[in-house]
Order: structure tokens, then sequence, then C-alpha cells
């Protein structure tokens, strides 16, 4: 059985709600087994058509922002064969009396896997409308991914190659499925900060890749000319066990080296430097990208950018 919202807090028929320039959609799967929930908080045009993905036996919730005060929202005009009620939340964004707002609920779930195309109108008139297309999917495996903007993170799907992958949902990501250490993986690249789902499929099963990206910690600018030598230096302390590590060159020629502070007293955990040392043959921009890690553990505790303009003199 799968849980909905029950009947009874249906939207009265008698409500009327004009749509707003803009409508805030929340994405929200819960998990009738585990009540377990998550938000990716987006922004959409009204009239932008969405396409989501959610598992059998699991909840897709919508919320869109609506305008109570003057009694207006939206409806389903053909919810294509799937389950759906909605209602309001008052507790959710509580206002005061004739301030306008007020958020208005979708619930979609389906006991089959299939594709669902549900079209909202606007009370207000027919041509406030958009649809969302919703790919109901077997239950599936999650997992979790974090990088910083512009940086690219490689995810090892299997240890063997049995299986080809598919990406069925970038969520706005750049993805490509490769190989890696001969094993099938997803690389992600983001340039924006923020919370992604990335769904997979391959014949035997489904996958929901849910990645992080965090800002970069450090971004430098620097101007050189072809075949001059540029140098950058940045804090680091290898007795610790974090090192920084060149993870694109962006194709230039970069050499990297750590170099301790003077220590006469032999003081234990002193820091030093790490300089980057960085060429480029032929005028252009480029980026170079390093991260500070520790070479047994996953990820990084921080992140450099390195943007070369080279020009000729």
């Amino acid at each position: 059985m799968i849980f909905l919202i029950p009947q009874d807090r249906s939207i009265p028929g008698d409500t009327y709600i004009p749509a707003p320039t803009e409508m805030d959609l929340k994405r929200s799967v819960f998990n009738s087994h585990q009540s377990k929930c998550y938000h990716c908080p987006k922004r959409f045009l009204i009239m932008e058509n969405l396409r989501e993905f959610v598992a059998v036996h699991d909840q897709l919730i919508l919320e869109l922002q609506a305008d109570h005060a003057n009694g207006c929202g939206w409806e389903v005009e053909s919810n294509d064969g799937i389950e759906c009620y909605s209602w309001f939340d008052d507790e959710e964004q509580p206002r005061k009396p004739g301030s306008e707002g007020k958020i208005q609920k979708f619930a979609f779930a389906s006991d089959e896997t299939g594709t669902f195309r549900i079209l909202f109108k606007n009370k207000r008139g027919a041509s406030d409308t958009f649809e969302l297309e919703l790919v109901v999917h077997h239950e599936c495996e999650m997992d979790y991914a974090n990088t910083a903007e512009g940086f690219e993170e490689c995810l090892i799907l299997e240890d063997e190659s049995s299986q080809e992958w598919k990406v069925e949902d970038d969520d706005g990501v750049e993805c490509r499925i490769g190989t890696k250490d001969g094993r099938p993986a997803l690389f992600m690249t983001c340039d924006t900060e923020g919370e992604y789902r990335i769904l997979l499929s391959s014949k035997e099963k489904w996958r929901l890749i849910k990645l992080s990206i965090r800002p970069v910690n450090i971004r430098v600018h620097l101007e050189t000319a072809p075949g001059k030598k540029v140098i950058y230096d940045v804090k680091a302390n290898a007795t610790t066990g974090f090192m920084w590590k060149v993870v694109d060159d962006g194709g230039l020629r970069c050499n990297d080296r750590y170099k301790p502070d003077p220590n006469p007293g032999f003081m234990c955990g002193k820091g030093g430097r790490h300089i980057f040392e960085i060429i480029a043959d032929k005028p252009g921009t480029y980026i170079v990208r390093a991260t500070y890690s520790r070479p047994w553990e996953k990820g990084f505790i921080s992140s450099l950018e390195i943007t070369v303009d080279v020009k000729n003199p």
C-alpha cells in the first residue's frame, strides 16, 4: 500500500487562486516504509514544463507558491491515471491576515512503473498551464558524492564492467559514463553551488546519486606571458597528512612541491607552503585546479582554483 495524503485535506471546490509571476518548486520524496524525505529547492517559470523521477511506493510532492489572500490556486486538469491529492499547508509559512503568499501541495504516487504526464492549470485562466512529466522507476540504490564548483567528481559504479549504465536525469549536472581503473564510473561536473540528484539506469537496476556542490575555497587570478613561469604558493602542513594535489592542469605545464617552514627548534606539527610553478606555451585563459586531501581518504577539505591569463608581451 502507498501512503498518500488523506482526501479530506483536498482543495475546496470553490477555492480560486491566481498564478504568481514565478513559482517555487520543492521536490520531496517520502518513503512510506522509512519515513525519510529530502528537499531540492528550484525555481521555474510558470510556463516551463517539468520532468521529475520517483520510485514506486514513494511519493513526489510539489510545493507551489500561491496567493491565498486573493483566493487563487492551481488544479490538476489531467493526471494521466496516477494517484493525486492536493491541499494547502497553513503551518508551513504562516502569514498575517491580508498578506499574500501560501503553499499549495500536490502529492503523486504509483504502484507501477511508467511515465505519466500531469497537466496543471491555474484557475485564473486556461493560458496559465504547465506539464509535469513524472517517471516512476523501480526502487534504486542511493549514493552520495560531493565536490567543488567546476571540479570533476568520479564515482565508481561497479567493481566489474558487467552492464551498461545510462544517465536518465542529470539535473543540470554535466555527466558522462566512462571507466576508471577498468571499472565503470560516472564523471560529474557542475559550476553552480547546490544540491543535485542524478538518476542512472541499467538493465538490472537503478541508482540515485545525491551530489553536493560547494564553493571553491581559494580563487586566484594570475597573469603571465607565453613561456614565462608564474609561481603561486599556498599554506599547507604535510605533518597532518594533508597535501595539495593538482587534479586539473588546464593544459599547462604545472609543477608543484611542498616547502616546509624553517624549524630550528624542531617543533612538532610545523607547517609550510605548497608551491605551484606554472608555464603556458601560448596566449589564452587557463584554469588550474587543486585539492587539499589525504591520499588514503576519500574527498578533500579545501579546493584551489588558479585562473591564468597568458598574453603576449
